[in-house]
């Protein structure tokens, strides 16, 4: 930006449209220089500009669909679910277990997708899973979970648990790929 305007000056103070040979006195090296100054420059600026068009750091707006401490599923996963069928596999696969699962929750995929965080099986209670927050970056979604551990001290229930949260956001106008960023709590029990 600077080296435009620095060249626009020097075309105005000698009275001839900008051209490259205005640069025939500088050595092949402090050219290079020189563009790579322009181009990073540009990049730059276009970096900071489509961020703020694409989503920037701004956060998207969720809804809970389901979030629990025990679905049958005890493999450690986070999922981007974008059509039904996956949906409808995923819930049959969570609630297999129980003898009266409650009907499927209602989604359109047309506007909206879901993101699903599964903690894994843990041997007793006092484990939860809770997305806080998800952002749309240039390299994609970032989604930040908080893992939800018991302090020692807690009395915990000797029962299998696999915590999870599901959650719809607004769908964007092209796919892109999630990173899941976690950080865990553990949950004091003293008073």
């Amino acid at each position: 930006m600077w080296f435009d305007s620095f060249i626009f000056s020097q075309c105005l103070i000698k009275g001839e449209p900008w051209s490259w040979s205005l640069m025939t006195g500088i050595s092949a090296a402090s050219k290079t220089a020189i563009i790579l100054c322009i181009v990073i420059g540009s990049s730059f600026v276009s970096v900071v500009w489509l961020g703020s068009v694409i989503g920037g750091n701004s956060q998207i707006p969720f809804e809970d669909v389901d979030r629990g401490w025990s679905c049958g599923r005890s493999i450690r996963e986070n999922l981007l679910i974008t059509d039904a069928q996956t949906w409808q596999d995923l819930w049959t696969s969570m609630k297999s277990g129980e003898s009266d699962p409650p009907s499927l929750p209602y989604v359109n995929f047309t506007t909206e997708l879901l993101i699903a965080v599964f903690l894994g099986e843990f041997g007793s209670s006092g484990y939860f899973a809770n997305i806080t927050g998800v952002f749309l970056l240039l390299t994609g979604y970032r989604i930040f979970v908080v893992e939800v551990h018991p302090d020692p001290n807690c009395g915990v229930l000797a029962v299998m648990t696999q915590p999870y949260h599901i959650i719809s956001i607004p769908r964007a106008q092209q796919d892109f790929s999630a990173t899941f960023v976690y950080s865990v709590h553990v949950r004091s029990c003293m008073p």
